[in-house]
């Protein structure tokens, strides 16, 4: 169970890309709602995308929406799969969307994610905390 809070925090905190950001604008704006859920759940496909960031050194937090409100997580190389908790993406699509992740293990974070992505790689952006993230999206378990 710490490993996970632990994981969910370099979730939250590592890969700050430069000087920390509060916004998505030097990456064209953030996400509706709509546009989230269409990145996440393509044709409202769910399982089929995965979000993961990675340290350097492994992937982190490999994660996918399985359904409406809930995401997994593959760990250890996919090796081992684990639902991680709940989410909700809100918004309307005359305001930024906002994807909330709430761990079973205790923390929840929420996130801009922004319009323009470096390949894969997209900046999710922490609501409450001047950090953004670069987490690669991906069709497979090994994207990172």
């Amino acid at each position: 169970m710490e490993n996970r809070i632990a994981v969910a925090g370099i979730f939250l905190f590592a890969n700050v890309a430069g000087p920390a950001m509060a916004d998505c604008s030097a990456f064209g704006g953030a996400m509706t709602a709509t546009a989230i859920t269409s990145l996440l759940v393509p044709e409202g496909n769910y399982g089929t995308v995965y979000s993961c960031y990675n340290n350097g050194t492994r992937r982190e937090n490999n994660e996918t929406l399985i359904n409406g409100t809930q995401f997994q997580e593959y760990h250890n190389g996919g090796a081992t799969v684990e639902l991680e908790g709940t989410y909700t993406i809100a918004g309307t699509d005359s305001n930024p969307g906002i994807i909330t992740y709430m761990y079973n293990s205790g923390g929840v974070f929420a996130y801009n994610i922004c319009v323009t992505p470096s390949g894969s790689t997209y900046q999710f952006v922490n609501t409450s905390t001047p950090a953004n993230l670069g987490i690669v999206v991906s069709a497979s378990t090994s994207g990172c």
